[in-house]
């Protein structure tokens, strides 16, 4: 299996999210012609609304994560947290990373 630089790895998270939200915004917009149509009748306009709502919400999680992916600050600590909550968990295995993780640098919460 061949390592992907961080590069790329950043870029294809950037494509995945870009493209989850292109998605979303179609259900968006195909929900509310639906509701607006009264639906086809074998889905109640409640359920449509419910269906609507969360859908609005996906895509602010995603345009969230797409904010997250794009901050520069974001690419490496992302890397670290991963590699420390895999140790603690007792999944790491240190000759599978080809970077030390410097703790100090880990934000806190």
């Amino acid at each position: 299996m061949n390592k992907e630089s961080a590069g790329e790895i950043h870029e294809r998270a950037h494509n995945k999210a870009f493209s989850k939200m292109i998605y979303l915004n179609n259900d968006i917009k195909r929900a509310r012609e639906e509701i607006r149509d009264g639906g086809d009748g074998l889905v109640t306009v409640d359920l449509l609304k419910q269906n609507f709502e969360r859908l609005k919400l996906d895509l602010k999680t995603w345009e969230y994560i797409a904010k997250l992916i794009e901050t520069e600050d974001f690419i490496e600590p992302v890397r670290s947290n991963v590699e420390m909550l895999h140790g603690m968990m007792g999944l790491a295995d240190p000759s599978l990373y080809d970077m030390d993780v410097d703790y100090d640098q880990i934000p806190s919460v």
